[in-house]
C-alpha cells in the first residue's frame, strides 16, 4: 500500500514539474530581456548602462502587475477545460485577450505621460537625455509582451506549455542576436547603442507575440478552444471574472517588486 502510494505521488510529482519548469521559464524569459540588454548595453558606455538600467526598473513595475494581472487566464481556463466546457474555455480566451488590449493601452498612455517626467526621479542628466529614445521603444514592446503573456496563460491552462516556452526562448536568442547587430553595428548594421538595444527588444517581443498567436491558430489541438467570432460574445462578467482573480494577484507582483525597482532608481541618486 505504502509503494503504490510512493508511485502515485512521484507520478503526480512529474506531471506537475513537466508543466510548472515551462512556466517558470516563460515567466522569468519576459524579465530576462532586460538582463541581456543591460548587460550588452554595458559594453557601450557608464552612461548608457544607467540610462538602460533606469528604463528597466520603471518597466519592471508595469511587466509584473501585468503578470499578475493574467495569472487568472491559466486558471480560468484550466476550470473551464476540467469541466468539458469548450465555450467558456472560448469565452476566458477572448475576454482576457480583450483586457490585456485595453490595460496594454492604458499602460502605454501612462508611460507616455510619465515621459515627461522623467527628469524628476532624481538621475544624472546625462542619464535621463541617454534614456529617452530607449525609454519609447521599451514602451511600445510592452503591448506584444501583454499579449504574449495572454496566449501564454491560454496555452497553459489547456496543459500545453512547451510551445510559448519555446517561442520565447527563441525570442530571447533574436534578441541576443539583435542586439549584437544593432548595439555595435556588425555586418554592416548601424552602429545604434542603447536605441539598438531598444529597437531589437521590441522586434523580439513583436516576433514572440505573432509567433505564439499564430500557432494557436493554426495547430489543430486548439482549434476547439480558440473563438470563431472574437467581439460577438463578449460581456462585462467575463471580463469581471478575469479581474476578480487577477487584480490581487496584481497588487501582489506591485508590492514585491515596486520596491525592489524602487531601490535600483534610489542607487541613481548615488
Amino acid at each position: 500500500m505504502e509503494r503504490s502510494r510512493y508511485r502515485l505521488w512521484l507520478t503526480d510529482l512529474g506531471k506537475t514539474m513537466g508543466l510548472a519548469w515551462p512556466i517558470v521559464l516563460g515567466n522569468v524569459g519576459q524579465i530576462l530581456i532586460g538582463v541581456v540588454d543591460t548587460m550588452m548595453v554595458g559594453r557601450v558606455g557608464i552612461t548608457e548602462l544607467g540610462a538602460c538600467s533606469f528604463v528597466s526598473n520603471l518597466m519592471m513595475v508595469p511587466l509584473v502587475v501585468a503578470m499578475g494581472l493574467l495569472a487568472a487566464v491559466p486558471v480560468l481556463v484550466s476550470q473551464a477545460k476540467g469541466r468539458g466546457n469548450r465555450f467558456d474555455v472560448q469565452g476566458h480566451f477572448s475576454h482576457s485577450l480583450a483586457l490585456t488590449l485595453v490595460v496594454s493601452s492604458l499602460v502605454v498612455l501612462a508611460l507616455l505621460v510619465n515621459y515627461r517626467w522623467l527628469g524628476h526621479y532624481g538621475q544624472v542628466a546625462d542619464v535621463v537625455v541617454a534614456s529617452k529614445g530607449y525609454y519609447l521603444l521599451i514602451v511600445a514592446s510592452l503591448v506584444p509582451a501583454f499579449i504574449f503573456q495572454c496566449v501564454k496563460g491560454f496555452s497553459e491552462g489547456l496543459g500545453r506549455a512547451n510551445a510559448p516556452m519555446v517561442i520565447l526562448v527563441g525570442s530571447i536568442g533574436l534578441n541576443v542576436v539583435l542586439n549584437w547587430l544593432l548595439i555595435f553595428g556588425h555586418w554592416g548594421f548601424p552602429e545604434m547603442g542603447l536605441l539598438g538595444a531598444g529597437w531589437a527588444t521590441l522586434i523580439a517581443r513583436i516576433c514572440s507575440a505573432v509567433g505564439l498567436f499564430l500557432y494557436v491558430l493554426a495547430v489543430r489541438s486548439y482549434r476547439d478552444h480558440v473563438p470563431q467570432r472574437w467581439l460577438a460574445g463578449l460581456r462585462w462578467g467575463g471580463i469581471g471574472s478575469v479581474l476578480k482573480l487577477g487584480v490581487p494577484a496584481a497588487i501582489q507582483n506591485l508590492f514585491e517588486v515596486g520596491a525592489f525597482a524602487s531601490s535600483g532608481i534610489i542607487i541613481g541618486w548615488l
